[in-house]
């Protein structure tokens, strides 16, 4: 049975990608034809592609473009404090009555090339009009920023990946540099890095306290559009329609 394996990953060592075969893709799975005939699938620890409106699965690209965004901000603002296990969380609501005023602006933000949902990342923390980082889809939007936190220009890069000098070989097809992009805010507190890092489609973010503190307990302003926060018993909250709460 060793010598079996060993003679097929020899097999498959040897053997060139001709290309994938896109209709056999999953939503973390890729498969490819290999010059020898035979086929490999190939699974990632997280999703690599999304179904399109017209159910097709697309490749997900996270590489980060600067584009200008029209953000409405309503004139009257309601905000509500929540307590949560990061500390407090700040709703504001996006939908203002019929008598708020509503002004809208041009803003520049990071977004990914093509991903599952819209998400935007703010060109500098503490922006007035628009969150830190957002994501939404049409019928709703939430967005966090730190509270009191400076302004601080985002710094976007990506991990840092083998060099694959075989483009036709297996681990150059299987490779997704596009897949995972991060974004830092550098000393938004004393002592205080705030990271996003964006895998697939996953996002997670990094609080980086670089000094030893008093406390550590952070506050984050939630920008909600069409959902409101709710408090769980455990602690956690979690967003509900607005319509159905």
């Amino acid at each position: 049975e060793e010598l079996e394996t060993e003679l097929y990953n020899e097999a498959l060592t040897a053997a060139d990608v001709v290309c994938e075969v896109e209709e056999f893709r999953e939503s973390d799975v890729k498969h490819f034809k290999l010059s020898n005939g035979s086929y490999i699938a190939v699974k990632y620890d997280t999703d690599v592609h999304y179904m399109d409106e017209e159910e097709h699965w697309v490749d997900i690209d996270n590489s980060l473009e600067k584009v200008e965004e029209t953000v409405t901000v309503p004139a009257d603002e309601a905000k509500a404090a929540d307590s949560g296990t990061s500390g407090m969380l700040r709703s504001r609501s996006q939908t203002a009555s019929a008598q708020s005023r509503e002004i809208t602006k041009e803003v520049e933000q990071y977004q990914p090339a093509d991903a599952a949902v819209d998400i935007q990342f703010a060109t500098k923390s503490a922006e007035e009009d628009a969150p830190d980082f957002s994501m939404g889809d049409d019928t709703y939007t939430v967005g966090f920023s730190m509270v009191d936190a400076e302004m601080r220009t985002a710094e976007v890069s990506v991990p840092e990946q083998e060099e694959i000098t075989d483009s036709t070989s297996i681990a150059a097809a299987v490779s997704l540099p596009n897949l995972t992009s991060v974004v830092l805010y550098e000393d938004v507190l004393d002592g205080i890095d705030l990271e996003y890092i964006l895998h697939g489609n996953d996002i997670k973010e990094n609080i980086i306290v670089k000094e030893r503190r008093d406390s550590y307990e952070f506050s984050f302003e939630m920008q909600l559009d069409q959902l409101v926060p709710q408090a769980q018993e455990d602690g956690s909250i979690i967003l509900v329609d607005r319509e159905s709460k």
